[in-house]
């Protein structure tokens, strides 16, 4: 987040910089209280539900991250964050909620979460 930055406005830069999405945002999807009493560290962390306006999934950032790859919901790579994982979870509450889900979501700028038809999720190791 930039100085003086709201949350809505750096949720959509931080997609467009690092994954390559111009994206809209549709509603607060959950907050994430992240903890770290070891290092002395305490990080809160909003994913939006999101709605992807244009651009492919693609590595924007190299030298911060290794690649991006597309998951499905049931195939997800063991090494989530919390952050990662509480925004998965919220959303996947939403899709059993909801008999047919009708957005696409955008999660926090460690992870991006995109529900496509069939629940792909891009991932950045």
């Amino acid at each position: 987040m930039d100085f003086l930055e709201t949350l809505e406005p750096c949720a959509i830069r931080e997609a467009r910089e690092e994954v390559g999405f111009k994206i809209s945002l549709r509603s607060l999807l959950c907050v994430t209280n992240h903890c770290l009493p070891g290092e002395n560290q305490h990080w809160v962390s909003p994913a939006y539900l999101g709605q992807i306006l244009s651009g492919e999934a693609k590595n924007c950032e190299p030298a911060k991250t290794l690649v991006v790859r597309w998951f499905g919901l049931d195939q997800l790579p063991p090494n989530l964050t919390m952050t990662a994982r509480n925004a998965i979870n919220a959303f996947t509450r939403q899709l059993v909620s909801h008999s047919r889900p009708t957005m696409p979501a955008i999660s926090d700028s460690a992870t991006k979460i995109v529900k496509r038809p069939n629940h792909l999720i891009p991932f950045k190791f």
